[in-house]
């Protein structure tokens, strides 16, 4: 059975096995790559579930899809959102991607191309039929600017990877060169995040430490205290 999510989809653009496949990963990962002469870095990031809205994505899930633009400093200059290239893309889907991708910012979408995966070679006019059948697809491609490409990821074809990495070019030229300008705000909004788990994490302290002392207070002369002189009122059993 063949699997096409971003591990896999990562791996056949980078030519090699550098993600594990078929695997929900819980933390950004970093993988460097000479692709077509050109120094390429790619991050493979949490993902959720497409029907997943915040309320159900773990927040420490979205601190690291969030974390994922730091492990690419300055920012990356292009996002690869990666969709099977059969999805029945519904309304569902749409409000869970709005939701999850928010805190990016609208300048997100200026840096991404829509990445259809795909275990197999793709018809072009099935490809296009599929497009008319599910307008919320024509929406998400119309945010990305109609970026779009479709990858075999079985193909074993290095021409897709150079295809695609012009495609990228072109949004590094969409965008004058720039990296991703909403990384400085997203770091702020993380700083903010780690400030407040820092909070939560010293009140959860506070309270164990409380219990220790309690829990201390009760050997040293508490509970144990009480009991035996209680024992020895009664004296030894005989």
């Amino acid at each position: 059975e063949c699997q096409a999510g971003k591990a896999e989809t990562a791996n056949a653009i980078l030519g090699q096995e550098r993600f594990p496949a078929g695997k929900r990963i819980a933390q950004s990962v970093r993988a460097d790559a000479e692709i077509c002469g050109k120094h390429v870095v790619v991050v493979n990031t949490p993902g959720w579930w497409w029907h997943f809205t915040r309320k159900d994505f773990p927040e420490h899930d979205q601190v690291e899809l969030v974390c994922s633009v730091d492990l690419c400093p300055p920012g990356p200059h292009a996002f690869l959102l990666v969709v099977p290239v059969d999805m029945c893309f519904i309304d569902v889907h749409k409000a869970a991607l709005e939701e999850n991708l928010h805190p990016f910012g609208e300048t997100f979408w200026r840096h991404t191309v829509v990445l259809f995966s795909s275990c197999g070679p793709h018809d072009g006019d099935k490809f296009e039929k599929h497009l008319r059948r599910w307008p919320y697809l024509r929406w998400l491609l119309k945010k990305c600017g109609n970026r779009h490409h479709v990858l075999d990821i079985r193909s074993g074809d290095s021409a897709q990877a150079a295809i695609l990495l012009d495609k990228i070019a072109d949004v590094v030229e969409f965008n004058n060169g720039r990296y991703y300008e909403g990384a400085e705000n997203v770091a702020v909004g993380l700083e903010a995040w780690r400030q407040k788990i820092r909070k939560r994490v010293g009140r959860r302290r506070t309270v164990v430490e409380g219990r220790r002392m309690a829990h201390r207070a009760l050997l040293q002369g508490g509970v144990i205290g009480r009991i035996l002189p209680l024992f020895q009122l009664y004296g030894r059993p005989q």
